[in-house]
């Protein structure tokens, strides 16, 4: 398969407000797997995320009253995912965590904001650090991760694929 080449380019101020809605449209996580509440798109290389800690979330009440580093990193992910996929309808990206360094609990009524942000880009590979904090300002978690280019027509074919079996 031959994928074109994509260069990273001088960021691109968009100042885009995504909503529940907007972010279903974009997304195909539903429910549970949603972790994120609003985007915030600053321009074709930064985004914010803004997911609020519901005190009767049971992900949370079965975690020893904390939020989960793994959701942590989810939110830090579907921020870095809708800013891919924003600027780039045709892509559906694979995420990968390289690292999520944890600095302080989040606890139920915590109201969070991500900063991602993509600092390397290749033909098939996106590189970005997400920053969480609450909202006192204080460092939550620190997340480095990858995302894959993967084709969405690619995606189709698989649920195709699965249907058939």
């Amino acid at each position: 398969m031959n994928v074109p080449a994509v260069a990273l380019v001088a960021p691109e101020a968009i100042h885009v407000d995504l909503g529940m809605v907007e972010i279903e449209q974009i997304l195909p996580h539903r429910g549970g797997a949603l972790v994120i509440h609003k985007v915030h798109i600053h321009e074709s290389t930064r985004a914010s995320g803004y997911f609020s800690v519901c005190v009767d979330d049971t992900r949370i009440q079965d975690h020893f009253g904390i939020m989960p580093g793994v959701l942590i990193a989810e939110f830090v992910h579907l921020t870095g995912a809708v800013l891919m996929m924003f600027t780039d309808r045709e892509v559906f990206p694979i995420l990968n965590t390289s690292m999520i360094e944890v600095a302080l609990p989040a606890m139920p009524g915590d109201g969070l904001t991500c900063e991602v942000e993509l600092i390397d880009q290749t033909k098939r590979r996106f590189t970005f650090r997400g920053e969480v904090f609450n909202q006192y300002g204080k460092s939550v978690a620190t997340v480095h991760f990858t995302g894959t280019r993967f084709p969405r027509r690619m995606l189709e074919r698989i649920k195709i694929n699965q249907t058939s079996l």
